[in-house]
């Protein structure tokens, strides 16, 4: 029933040039998934099934209590203390990219408990205190917080809409972590391109520009079976798969 429509779509490709198919697919494969269609595709479906990185770029400062540690995480030099309020602050991080987040707050001590807050310690402007929650400075909400003791995590917590975040007492003696995962960079897809998918790709392109010409010749081939065959095998109860 839909022979003809199915012919029509397969066989516009033949009525491109290869100028034509050479800008279409450079298009289709290029690497920023904001132009490229393949990989507009694939960072869509690894986005549906891994969470993205919540602050691509971001630091601690230099010579801080935060330091860089194993695997691109972020770990305190000092155990976190029972009752006392954690500060985690970060730099890297562009203005614009958290206008929108509320301001930071400083945690306020809980006994029994580890609070503290992980916020971006940048005034703009300029001016206030490294290491200190400052007017202006934004919090970083949704960051995931580790406690750690002997390489094995003992609680979690996630910062809030102002940047605090509460760990319960067994959190006490061990040391934070900010997990690389709250830091990668986003996932930018396939390098079509590349050295080792350049052959794959542009044999892909051309099967999609000949393969109007094979189906040429395999309807021909189709419309010479003799009738009579076709309707004996319906009748002999083949499915139109099996014919």
């Amino acid at each position: 029933r839909w022979g003809t429509a199915f012919k029509l779509v397969v066989f516009m490709p033949m009525a491109v040039s290869m100028l034509a198919a050479g800008i279409i697919f450079r298009l289709v494969y290029d690497q920023q998934p904001e132009k490229g269609v393949a990989n507009a595709v694939v960072v869509g479906v690894h986005d549906t099934f891994a969470r993205a990185s919540a602050y691509p770029g971001a630091r601690p400062r230099v010579n801080g209590d935060l330091a860089p540690s194993a695997g691109g995480a972020f770990t305190t030099r000092s155990a976190a203390a029972p009752g006392s309020a954690a500060a985690l602050p970060l730099v890297g991080l562009p203005p614009a990219s958290v206008a929108s987040q509320a301001p930071a707050k400083a945690a306020a001590p809980a006994p029994g408990a580890v609070t503290g807050t992980v916020w971006l310690d940048f005034k703009p402007g300029g001016g206030g205190r490294p290491g200190q929650v400052d007017p202006g400075e934004k919090a970083l909400s949704g960051v995931r917080v580790e406690a750690v003791r002997d390489g094995r995590v003992v609680a979690r917590a996630t910062s809030a809409k102002d940047g605090t975040f509460t760990l319960p007492g067994a959190a006490a003696g061990a040391r934070l972590r900010l997990p690389a995962s709250n830091f990668t960079a986003p996932y930018r897809g396939v390098s079509w391109l590349g050295p080792s998918l350049v052959t794959p790709a542009i044999i892909a392109a051309y099967i999609w520009m000949w393969a109007g010409f094979a189906m040429v010749l395999i309807a021909a081939g189709l419309t010479a079976v003799p009738r009579e065959l076709l309707e004996a095998a319906r009748m002999d109860g083949a499915s139109e798969w099996q014919v």
